[in-house]
């Protein structure tokens, strides 16, 4: 394939199901697995499968020498020549020499590359270091710095630096000049040798779960509006017209940004783990909750469902106001949650799902009872330990596929999703003062 038109390849990640990799900016060591007719944009996507559901754009793969007309070391040298010693994908990457500082990407030399950062959100490069350290990457534009980041890299693995140049397609503003793309490191290199290879661009801008849709996919503190819970009508005696059924939940990654929104509730802009070591992994996302994890930020574990509640570690945090007759049960219940039966011609409680702390079969992780059913239909029988157990959540194991529809007490119930693990979230918008039947159907 010809330099040109290697650079014009976009291809849609969802297309290939990569089976082992790296996240961005994360440790890993590929498997290398190279076919001589195999486009670079391919290995790619089989050696760092984060990049599912983006597109992206190879802009240097250093396969052939014509990729140094673009690069410019710090200080000047001569161009390097490729090197097959050590490549992230194809048979060639750059080695950058002793003594060397960094070296930049004059963007607006790439064909066809006019407008930046256009549809991209991410630009970037791979890093192999024999040695541990740190690689700034950054874009000017005019001379002028407009985005940096800081990225480690760790002893001999290949580390993706990407850089989230999201913000700078502000269709409000004069778009500047095509910019340079800079990789900074804290001191000249010495004789352990560090390779690049794969400088591209990246479009991740996806959609986890739609508003309008009602299947999921898949620092704490955060701005949020200042809300209240809206009237609704919830039975029992110290809650009756408190709490309403909220809107969905609309969950969205855009660069190294997580946007979790609830129109007039809450709105969340969170860093990725991608972008942030502290940063945030999406495990759900659906209408009625979002499950998020960290490694290594002061929480590991976060729930939140789209009236407001939110769990960290387990432990219940409202990300809104809420009235004392309603925060008060909600927490009380957590620490104190209802007794979970099953017909076991039905099925029966799960009592071994990771985040259950009591083996109880309540899920505090996750602020849900856990079933499994043995077929289409099953009865989950809640009965409080608390004076009132409020708007409880049900997921349900081993439904098959199809439309789900269920009751209580005669009373149909509208807050029904199914999650892609094949799951189905059952949310009860009333209070319960007594025991309970929930019947469940697949139709």
């Amino acid at each position: 394939m010809s330099i040109m038109h290697r650079r014009f390849l976009i291809i849609p990640l969802a297309l290939i199901t990569a089976a082992a990799g790296c996240t961005p900016d994360a440790d890993c060591t590929p498997t290398r697995i190279i076919r001589a007719d195999e486009p670079v944009g391919i290995q790619i996507q089989r050696i760092d499968p984060a990049l599912r559901g983006a597109s992206f754009r190879v802009l240097l793969d250093f396969e052939s020498a014509a990729d140094f007309s673009f690069i410019a070391i710090d200080p000047p040298v001569p161009p390097p020549a490729t090197a097959p010693t050590l490549t992230h994908t194809g048979r060639g990457a750059m080695p950058l020499p002793m003594g060397c500082r960094g070296f930049s990407v004059k963007l607006a030399s790439v064909p066809s590359l006019n407008q930046f950062p256009d549809r991209w959100t991410l630009v970037g490069g791979y890093f192999n270091s024999q040695s541990a350290q740190n690689v700034t990457v950054s874009y000017e534009a005019v001379g002028i710095p407009r985005l940096t980041r800081t990225v480690h890299l760790p002893a001999r693995h290949w580390v993706a630096a990407m850089l989230d140049v999201s913000t700078l397609a502000d269709p409000n503003n004069a778009r500047p000049p095509v910019g340079v793309l800079r990789f900074h490191f804290d001191a000249p290199l010495g004789p352990d040798a560090v390779y690049c290879d794969d400088v591209l661009l990246i479009d991740n801008d996806r959609t986890l779960s739609d508003a309008a849709s009602n299947v999921a996919v898949g620092g704490i503190s955060a701005p949020h509006s200042p809300a209240t819970i809206t009237q609704a009508s919830v039975s029992g005696p110290s809650t009756s017209g408190i709490m309403d059924a909220a809107d969905s939940l609309c969950v969205k990654v855009r660069g190294h940004h997580l946007i979790i929104d609830c129109p007039g509730l809450l709105h969340l802009d969170l860093p990725t783990a991608e972008g942030n070591p502290e940063g945030w992994t999406v495990r759900e996302a659906g209408p009625m909750r979002v499950r998020l994890s960290c490694d290594q930020g002061p929480v590991k574990f976060w729930t939140i469902y789209s009236d407001g509640r939110a769990y960290t570690d387990g432990k219940f945090k409202p990300l809104v106001e809420m009235p004392a007759q309603v925060a008060g049960p909600l927490m009380t219940q957590q620490y104190s949650p209802a007794d979970v039966e099953v017909p076991p011609e039905l099925g029966r409680i799960d009592r071994a799902t990771a985040g259950d702390e009591n083996n109880d079969a309540y899920n505090e992780q996750s602020a849900s009872y856990r079933v499994l059913a043995n077929g289409p239909r099953i009865q989950v029988m809640l009965t409080p330990r608390t004076p009132c157990l409020l708007f409880p959540v049900i997921e349900i194991a081993g439904l098959p596929a199809g439309k789900v529809v269920g009751t209580v007490e005669g009373q149909l119930l509208d807050n029904i999703v199914r999650l892609q693990n094949g799951h189905v979230l059952v949310q009860i918008h009333s209070a319960l003062v007594r025991p309970t039947t929930v019947n469940i159907r697949v139709q």
